[in-house]
């Protein structure tokens, strides 16, 4: 998902930048709800009766312990590298790049940063 929306972002001709994030982001939530939901299934169909809320617990407490380092890391790498070091921004700015057999990141996220900025120039 993150490569259709790195995708679409990279040619607003075909579809509107502002759209691509809607539509992408939508899909995103509607497969991690459904992902959620499994996960959460699983952990009780798979777990002890004596154990549930210990086995529930550990499990809430490791997903909130993953999305805080994510959380941390991801923000670590925006303030050290900018927008071609941060994982999503990276992908957006840099995945059609990479695709092409070209590494030249920095150039592109400038490249993206200063479109975006006439954009809202001309409104």
């Amino acid at each position: 998902m993150p490569a259709g929306i790195a995708y679409a972002l990279d040619r607003p001709d075909v579809l509107a930048p502002e759209l691509a994030i809607i539509l992408g982001l939508g899909l995103f939530g509607l497969v991690f709800a459904m992902n959620s939901a499994l996960h959460s299934y699983l952990i009780l169909a798979y777990t002890d009766r004596e154990r549930v809320a210990l086995d529930v617990g550990f499990y809430y407490m490791a997903n909130a312990g993953g999305r805080l380092l994510g959380t941390l890391l991801s923000g670590l790498a925006y303030q050290s590298q900018g927008i071609a070091g941060w994982p999503a921004g990276g992908s957006a700015a840099c995945g059609p790049q990479l695709a092409a057999g070209r590494s030249d990141c920095r150039e592109t996220a400038s490249r993206l940063r200063r479109r975006r900025q006439r954009r809202y120039r001309r409104r």
